[in-house]
């Protein structure tokens, strides 16, 4: 506390002076002098890690050795060793480590008895491991293979440490790293009593523990990353240049692979446990969780199960937590996880007393061409799909849709990608339930003439839902009081009705025309005559409407 509060209030010479202190007792080369220095500098790593990073990386540092008596201490080599770990959160320093300490690291690995020093310095080398390297030509095969098998080693040292309670923190940082691998995942995933043990940990009262555990879930759940064209054009354009070619079916395969442990993870009700822990996570960990179930959520089939675990409630959680303070990307990410679960799901199995539909409205408009996505057209599809369906939940959903969102919606609309246009006016058409929806076309209004016009237009789209859903919205907005006298006026609507049940086969249109025209015809029945012959035509042709024409055809003139 007290060097917290020294960096807080006088950085540049807590750091001055600290640096001095850590020197005086390295050149002290006592095995107390030795401790406290490395011990100190440790701490100060939890503090600023930027500092700790400039006084590690000092002149008297680059000196320092390692003696065969301290290798000898345990004290001494685990206060080293601890340092050293903290230390690999800078890159700057992990280089310095990679080339001053990785040889002795190493022998030290292979010479201690002490399972404590094993796993400590199992640790450090592992972070090493990940330190970014420059790309290698075609012959870096056997290093690539040397390095998977010393990963596997080092991530077999930290699996035998699970256990042990007094090295268990160690241990799952140790498998937050080494889990980041492909192969080291399956030895996991297949190990159930190590799951198991993860599993208790999640459930810890120590919230780095906690965390290194869902580390190591969120990397057994992880899917290779969503790329957009171009990002795919440019990651193949990297892949030639580097001339390392990743087959498509060695993607696939690792996709078929982490269907299987996210499975897995499922079944041993991985979303339920997290639902029961998420409001005693600390922010960073609730961010663990949501990449989590984001994850989980890829897999269709697994998303009713998710949603019966309470994943839903959980993200809505984690996304509407204001002390949460999610990236930007971490946010969309996660927002597309529920998105993915809502377009799959009832949503009155979901919402009701306790959580309102309306709470998720916010977070899924936010994910619609948001700047910080990969994948916005598909981030923006899914969240409309989302919306759809929850816009058919109840009417205060929709209101809250249509205040907050209007805009991106009609956005949407005239998207030039047949698939985001399609999933907006769908949402429109359930949005129609809505007053506030037909105020937007039936107002009177220029604006609400040209939305009408839109509309209109959408009716012939090549895209079948497409023009499907926004006949039906049509046919939706019919059916509210202002609605047959704005559009009979609509010289636009009325040429669109004449050409469907004149000349139209597709019977899905010629259904909604009907339904629409019998709305109409309800109040403005005598300025629709000219829409006899199509409903004739109409008459015989659909057999099972012949009751429905012949009601709407008594009211024509």
């Amino acid at each position: 506390m007290i060097i917290a509060r020294l960096f807080e209030v006088f950085p540049a010479e807590a750091e001055k002076e600290l640096g001095f202190q850590i020197e005086n007792f390295l050149l002290a080369e006592t095995t107390d002098s030795v401790i406290t220095a490395f011990s100190l500098l440790s701490v100060l790593f939890s503090i600023d890690s930027g500092r700790a990073a400039d006084i590690f990386a000092s002149e008297w540092m680059q000196q320092f050795k390692m003696t065969p008596s301290m290798t000898h201490s345990e004290p001494t080599m685990l206060a080293i060793l601890d340092c050293l770990s903290s230390a690999c959160v800078s890159k700057q320093c992990r280089e310095m480590i990679g080339a001053k300490f990785e040889k002795d690291l190493v022998q030290l690995l292979q010479a201690t008895v002490s399972q404590k020093i094993k796993l400590y310095t199992a640790t450090i080398l592992t972070k090493l491991s990940f330190k970014p390297k420059d790309p290698k030509p075609k012959g870096s095969e056997p290093q690539q293979e040397e390095l998977l098998s010393t990963l596997e080693s080092l991530s077999s040292i930290f699996e035998q440490s699970v256990p042990d309670k007094d090295l268990r923190k160690q241990a799952v940082e140790g498998l937050a790293y080494t889990s980041l691998d492909q192969n080291v995942r399956m030895g996991i995933i297949v190990n159930d009593e190590l799951l198991k043990q993860l599993v208790e940990c999640l459930k810890s009262n120590d919230s780095s523990l906690v965390y290194g555990a869902l580390s190591v879930f969120a990397n057994l759940a992880v899917y290779p990353p969503r790329l957009s064209p171009d990002q795919k054009k440019v990651a193949d354009l990297k892949k030639y240049a580097e001339a390392v070619q990743e087959k498509e079916e060695e993607l696939a395969q690792i996709t078929k692979q982490t269907d299987k442990r996210c499975k897995i993870l499922v079944d041993l009700k991985i979303p339920a446990i997290l639902s029961a822990l998420v409001n005693k996570l600390k922010p960073n960990a609730r961010s663990v969780a949501g990449t989590i179930l984001t994850s989980l959520a890829e897999q269709k089939s697994l998303r009713g199960v998710l949603t019966q675990q309470g994943a839903v409630a959980t993200l809505l959680y984690i996304l509407c937590d204001t002390d949460a303070q999610l990236e930007p990307a971490s946010k969309v990410f996660i927002t597309s996880g529920l998105a993915k679960l809502l377009v799959s799901t009832n949503p009155s199995l979901v919402f009701g007393a306790k959580i309102s539909a309306s709470v998720a409205v916010i977070p899924l408009l936010a994910n619609i061409d948001n700047d910080f996505s990969p994948l916005p057209l598909l981030d923006s599809f899914e969240s409309a799909l989302a919306l759809t369906n929850l816009a058919s939940f109840d009417d205060t959903t929709r209101k809250v849709i249509i205040s907050h969102g209007w805009e991106k919606i009609e956005n949407m609309m005239t998207s030039q990608n047949p698939m985001v246009q399609r999933s907006a006016v769908e949402l429109v058409c359930n949005l129609s339930l809505s007053p506030y929806c037909a105020e937007k076309y039936l107002d009177g209004s220029k604006a609400a003439n040209s939305r009408l016009n839109l509309l209109v237009a959408l009716t012939d789209l090549s895209d079948e839902a497409g023009r499907l859903a926004a006949m039906g919205a049509l046919a939706m907005l019919s059916e509210w009081d202002p609605a047959p006298p704005i559009m009979v006026k609509n010289e636009k609507l009325m040429a669109c009705l004449q050409r469907i049940l004149d000349k139209d086969t597709e019977v899905e249109m010629i259904y909604r025309a009907v339904a629409l025209v019998g709305n109409l015809s309800q109040k403005e029945g005598g300025k629709l005559g000219s829409l006899k012959p199509g409903l004739v035509r109409v008459k015989s042709m659909v057999k099972d409407m012949t009751a429905e024409v012949d009601d709407i055809l008594t009211r024509l003139k």
